[in-house]
């Protein structure tokens, strides 16, 4: 269920109804805690809202679950940022940078067919932390 009611919420933000997807977005997370992108989303639905410090909460307990989240990583510098909190920003920031770079230097190894599937499997779980589950499941 908790699935469930995040993908609501992830429609619900979509059409604009901020309202809604957040109430749905704690559902999800009342019935899985564990659910990092609940968190990371939610935190998406407070930034429209300029709730600044509730999305910082929830980014900071979604990278607690899935600390390589380049997504979540780059939200929360872009939080910090707004809040005038310049050296966390840049912190964040160089983190999400890290963590695309890691996609980056392994795309060449795959391409040239020096790849395993060590290789194949990394990229796929720094796509899948990064949110893009789509490319995670093409490797």
């Amino acid at each position: 269920m908790a699935a469930a009611f995040h993908n609501r919420a992830l429609a619900e933000q979509r059409t604009g109804s901020l309202s809604s997807a957040i109430k749905d977005y704690t559902r999800s997370i009342e019935l899985d805690p564990e659910l990092a992108p609940a968190y990371q989303n939610r935190a998406s639905a407070y930034l429209e809202t300029w709730d600044r410090q509730s999305a910082l909460a929830d980014l900071e307990q979604s990278l607690e679950l899935d600390d390589q989240s380049a997504a979540a990583q780059t939200q929360l510098g872009l939080g910090l940022l707004d809040l005038g909190r310049d050296h966390q920003t840049i912190i964040a920031l160089d983190r999400a940078i890290e963590l695309e770079l890691a996609i980056a230097d392994l795309d060449p190894t795959i391409e040239l067919g020096l790849g395993n599937s060590t290789a194949y499997i990394s990229r796929g779980m720094i796509r899948a932390a990064s949110g893009n589950l789509t490319l995670a499941v093409d490797g």
